[in-house]
């Protein structure tokens, strides 16, 4: 643990250091990391809900495990809004001139400029975080009282979520990572990120759940059908990851677009 804190803030500081000295080249690392950690929390966050809405009952016994993931929501929103100081060196359409410079730019400077740009991602953070939170105390609310009503409860809020997030994750995908390339647009970039963040997710669960299960910590409730599913999960996504990646690749190959 003293190692990993070491590590920790020598980052931390590396990172300072590059904000004065190459901030063009450490801004959009902040980004990515930012993206990885949020990423991580939202793919168990859909995961959870994806066990709500299929009446699921293999996934209780492991439940716990993606909460504790999701849980790490607050983190990975504050990093994504500590981006947004970055946004001179990190999008060339913050740029007035830039854009004033780019017909294709100007047309989208309706919906890519800083105060909407911002706007929009303390919306998309606000939202996901208020559902992702509904459901996990709900569920650690059951605990207490048990019944099926807070389950039921939980299925209307998984719901939610998931047709809210399909919308509003494509549109944050596109704002935060694909406008790093702003000539550049792409319509199936949502379902690309989707599948990375959760792929992410569920490889991230199944570790702990391996961990937590070789420590003793889930002995008589983990079992090995519960690693045959979370391998499953794991496997088909993979493989969807994989398509979806070379579907995208394979448009900007035989288009030949530099961007």
């Amino acid at each position: 643990m003293k190692s990993l804190l070491l590590v920790s803030l020598a980052g931390t500081a590396i990172t300072l250091v590059g904000l004065f000295v190459a901030p063009g080249r450490t801004w959009p690392n902040i980004l990515l990391a930012s993206y990885y950690v949020l990423g991580l929390s939202v793919g168990a966050g859909i995961f959870i809900a994806l066990q709500y809405v299929s009446n699921a009952g293999w996934s209780v016994a492991l439940r716990r495990v993606p909460e504790a993931v999701a849980g790490v929501f607050p983190l990975g929103a504050v990093l994504i809004l500590l981006v947004l100081p970055g946004i001179h060196s990190i999008y060339e359409w913050s740029h007035a001139e830039v854009t004033a410079a780019s017909h294709l730019l100007a047309a989208k400077s309706g919906w890519l400029n800083i105060p909407f740009f911002v706007f929009r991602t303390v919306v998309y953070l606000a939202v996901w975080g208020l559902l992702i939170r509904k459901i996990i105390v709900t569920s650690r609310t059951q605990d207490a009282e048990g019944g099926t009503v807070l389950t039921l409860k939980n299925r209307r809020f998984s719901a939610a979520f998931i047709a809210i997030f399909a919308f509003t994750f494509t549109l944050a995908s596109m704002d935060w990572i694909m406008t790093l390339e702003p000539e550049w647009y792409s319509t199936i970039f949502g379902i690309y990120n989707f599948s990375g963040v959760f792929l992410s997710g569920l490889a991230m669960t199944t570790v702990i759940v391996i961990v937590l299960r070789r420590s003793g910590g889930g002995a008589g409730v983990i079992t090995e059908a519960h690693l045959l599913n979370m391998g499953k999960y794991v496997f088909a996504f993979s493989t969807f990851w994989m398509y979806i990646w070379f579907s995208q690749y394979l448009l900007i190959w035989y288009a030949n677009i530099p961007e």
